[in-house]
């Protein structure tokens, strides 16, 4: 079934996070944009998406179309550690520009942490919007937090304590790992860290994607 992470204060969602573990990973080049409508529709000549809009995210993408279309263009879907680790930007903290404040993780209240790089439910005014309007992190990358969840490759997985070495998770499952929150999310879902999961026939109005390339 489909599990959509919205919300912040649920244990068993953190602690899919742990236990924190050591990561290599090869190079790889990674969009500095979520895929828009324009671009999907050009590929796929068709807009998944409710609300139309070319500079939007597009949205309510299965994992499959999103796999598809990266085939297409000669790219992949991120895994997620490689999501993470791209998003993160070098920082250790809970997004890439700085920490949550925990007094204000609801919709109705600003967060300084968010609100200069990320659409949430505190500031999306209940839509996604165009690519690339918030402040990108120290990479260049924009919307790595917020907009619309992204999919990645891994199906899901508990994570191990063990050192890793591009890890692509499980070979097979049950949901696929999407990462970065999304429009109508909390503040406290929009973290770096947070793995969401979902069923990959699952196309809701918050999914979408960017795409990946190995040298």
């Amino acid at each position: 079934g489909t599990d959509v992470v919205h919300r912040y204060f649920d244990h068993e969602l953190n602690n899919r996070e742990r236990p924190v573990h050591k990561v290599c990973l090869d190079s790889f080049y990674i969009d500095k944009y979520e895929a828009s409508q324009k671009q999907f529709k050009e590929i796929t000549d068709r807009n998944s998406s409710k609300l139309f809009n070319d500079d939007w995210p597009t949205d309510h993408v299965k994992f499959l179309d999103a796999e598809t279309y990266c085939s297409l263009q000669g790219k992949r879907l991120p895994t997620e550690a490689e999501w993470e680790y791209a998003a993160r930007a070098g920082t250790s903290t809970a997004t890439y520009n700085d920490n949550l404040d925990s007094s204000h993780l609801k919709c109705e209240e600003p967060n300084p942490a968010l609100d200069s790089i990320a659409w949430f439910c505190g500031n999306s005014g209940n839509k996604t919007h165009t690519v690339a309007k918030k402040r990108p992190n120290a990479r260049g990358l924009y919307d790595m937090l917020g907009n619309v969840w992204e999919w990645c490759w891994d199906w899901y997985g508990s994570y191990s304590s063990d050192a890793q070495t591009d890890p692509k998770g499980p070979d097979s499952g049950s949901p696929r790992v999407m990462r970065g929150g999304c429009w109508v999310s909390d503040a406290g879902a929009e973290r770096v860290a947070l793995r969401g999961l979902n069923d990959p026939s699952g196309s809701g109005s918050y999914l979408g994607f960017r795409l990946l390339r190995t040298p």
